[in-house]
């Protein structure tokens, strides 16, 4: 069965794919926010736009978008698996990532969108999740935020 991927559908696979169990839960929505961000902000990466199409607000630990648990849902045991450790952390429950078994679509996604999302990856992707949480709470759109706040749409 082939479907077409959406945006954001494609680039959370784009990321697991290429960092797969490195990337938890937490990880991977703040690695999609700075995607967007420096899509839609940036000086030499950007393009004016967001690259998934997402609304992240200030939810209760930093930018979140409410359309991506749902498509991690409807990706696994697919395009991914989302693999549960059974841990804790002071974040909740500890999930990782790795390639699923039936990938229903390709990734499609433009030169610009690539290299910023390569960019992404090389220069936040292998941070610890603290230093990466500390440079996102530090972010412009995080500086003067409420909690519920539209960040990034």
């Amino acid at each position: 069965m082939t479907v077409k991927g959406t945006k954001l559908e494609m680039v959370t696979y784009y990321l697991i794919k290429t960092l797969r169990t490195r990337l938890t839960k937490t990880k991977l929505m703040k690695l999609l926010f700075i995607s967007d961000y420096i899509a839609k902000e940036g000086k030499n990466l950007g393009i004016g736009r967001t690259i998934t199409g997402t609304k992240y607000i200030y939810y209760h630990y930093g930018p979140f978008s409410f359309d991506v648990y749902p498509i991690i849902n409807k990706m696994n045991n697919y395009e991914i698996l989302e693999l549960d450790s059974s841990e804790k952390s002071r974040y909740g429950s500890l999930f990782s990532y790795d390639i699923g078994p039936r990938p229903r679509f390709e990734i499609k996604l433009n030169d610009d969108e690539k290299k910023i999302l390569n960019f992404v990856i090389d220069k936040y992707g292998f941070m610890s999740l603290d230093t990466l949480l500390t440079l996102v709470y530090n972010s412009k759109p995080m500086k003067n935020a409420q909690v519920n706040d539209i960040i990034l749409e």
